[in-house]
This record gives C-alpha cells, sequence and structure tokens, in this order.
C-alpha cells in the first residue's frame, strides 16, 4: 500500500469515527433536549396548578373574613342584640361576600383542577350568601328558634369550608392530568 493511500485510509477512518462521535453527542443532545422539555412542561403544569391554588385561596381567604363577621353576629345575638348582629351581617359580611362570589365568577382557571375547585368555592360562597340572608332575617325577627337553626346552617356551610381548605391543601396528581390546561 502506498503512503497517500495509507494516509487516505487513515482519514476515512478519523472520519468515520468523528461521524459516529458527532452522531452519538447528537443523539444524546436530542434526548437532553427531550427531558428539559419534558421538564418545563411539567414545571409549567405545576405553576399553573400553584397559580389556581392561590386565587382559589382568596376566594377561601374572603369566605374566612365573612366567618369572622358571622361570628361577630353570633356575639351580639346572644347578647340579645339581634338588630344590630342583623345590620351587621347586611353590611359588612353580604358586601364581602358579593365582591368574592363577582371576582370567583370572574377568574378563568388555568387547569382542569382549578375548574373543578373553581366551582366548589363558588357553590359555597353562593351558599353562604343565601344562608346569611336566612340569618340576618332571623336574627332581626328575635325568634330564638330561627335563630339557633340558622347559626346551625352556618356551622354546616363553616364545615364545607374546611373541607375545601383541605382539598386545596392535598397534593395535586400530574399523572392524572389535573393541572392540565383546560
Amino acid at each position: 500500500m502506498s503512503l497517500k493511500r495509507l494516509s487516505e485510509a487513515d482519514e476515512g477512518s478519523g472520519l468515520a469515527a468523528a461521524r459516529v462521535r458527532i452522531g452519538q453527542m447528537a443523539a444524546v443532545a436530542v434526548a437532553s433536549a427531550v427531558a428539559l422539555c419534558a421538564s418545563c412542561s411539567t414545571s409549567r403544569k405545576v405553576s399553573d396548578c400553584d397559580q389556581d391554588r392561590q386565587q382559589l385561596q382568596q376566594a377561601l381567604d374572603s369566605d374566612q373574613r365573612i366567618d369572622q363577621w358571622l361570628h361577630g353576629a353570633d356575639q351580639l345575638a346572644t347578647q340579645g342584640q339581634g338588630q344590630r348582629a342583623a345590620a351587621i351581617i347586611a353590611d359588612k359580611a353580604a358586601p364581602l361576600a358579593s365582591a368574592a362570589v363577582q371576582q370567583l365568577r370572574a377568574w378563568n382557571a388555568s387547569t382542569r383542577w382549578g375548574e373543578a375547585h373553581k366551582q366548589a368555592a363558588l357553590q359555597l360562597l353562593q351558599e353562604r350568601q343565601q344562608t346569611m340572608q336566612r340569618y340576618a332575617d332571623a336574627l332581626g325577627s328575635d325568634d330564638l328558634q330561627r335563630v339557633v337553626d340558622q347559626m346551625s346552617e352556618q356551622r354546616g356551610v363553616e364545615k364545607q369550608a374546611m373541607q375545601l381548605d383541605r382539598q386545596l391543601r392535598e397534593p395535586v396528581s400530574l399523572a392524572a392530568g389535573d393541572c392540565d390546561r383546560r
């Protein structure tokens, strides 16, 4: 074999090895890009669910402030000041409930999980509005049995709020598609 052919053969095998190495590097780059893309997708989903969770938590925070006003009305009612208690509900708690319902209706959840919990929070706040009005009416009537019945109904709504709060604190399942966009 001539020196020229030996040199060409060596260059050929060097090129072949370089091509193999380039192919391997390209495969690693593609695999890394796919993994990074999947990671970005997962990260985006988690971020979307976190944003939904924050919005829903604001609705529950509003309900908690409403409940504090209702507790104040309870205290006045036990002191025989039903008219003042009814006024607190009408002047303080009811406007908060209306604003919370409007805010929740206007919000568009990013994920299926967020939408499902939005509906639950909306139902809770609407229930709160209805029972609160009945409570205020009972307080204004000075009918002790009606007042006690409505206090009991308010406790039931509070239990629903605590249940929803627990649900919002539970981990969201990415595998189940909960954080997929709607």
